[in-house]
């Protein structure tokens, strides 16, 4: 809701929106979430700050795959204290290792080291040498 907020949506088009009626795979209709749940959360907004500073700061421990190549993304993107805060909190606890053989990392980044190894870029065959000049 901050978001639609935040770009300009009032609260009547906000739960216009999130109570549309919506058909099932059985014809039934119902709404994408209660009328009663809208006005609450339209109400008593959450703070989501926190939530998204937790997920950057998972970002960037998993992308940077070693202590040292997180710091230096969190460092280079410029990321407020906070946040870097947070992901030295998450590197003292994680069970990244120095050793890059027993690097330990997300799920999501596994499948992705798993499927580059399964895929190997085609080869072309390199073009003949060129042939010595004739002799004079």
């Amino acid at each position: 809701m901050d978001v639609l907020r935040a770009q300009g949506v009032g609260d009547d088009a906000i739960s216009a929106m999130l109570t549309v009626h919506v058909p099932d795979a059985l014809g039934g209709r119902s709404t994408l979430y209660a009328h009663e749940e809208v006005v609450d959360a339209l109400r008593h907004p959450r703070k989501i700050g926190p939530v998204v500073e937790q997920i950057v700061a998972d970002l960037l421990v998993n992308a940077g795959r070693h202590p040292a190549g997180a710091r230096l993304l969190a460092v280079s993107t410029g990321q407020p204290s906070n946040i870097v805060d947070l992901l030295e909190a998450k590197l003292r606890r994680s069970e990244i290792t120095q050793d890059p053989d027993k690097l330990v990392v997300g799920r999501g980044l596994s499948l992705i080291d798993d499927w580059s190894a399964s895929v190997r870029p085609a080869t072309v065959p390199a073009p003949d040498p060129p042939s010595p000049p004739p002799a004079a």
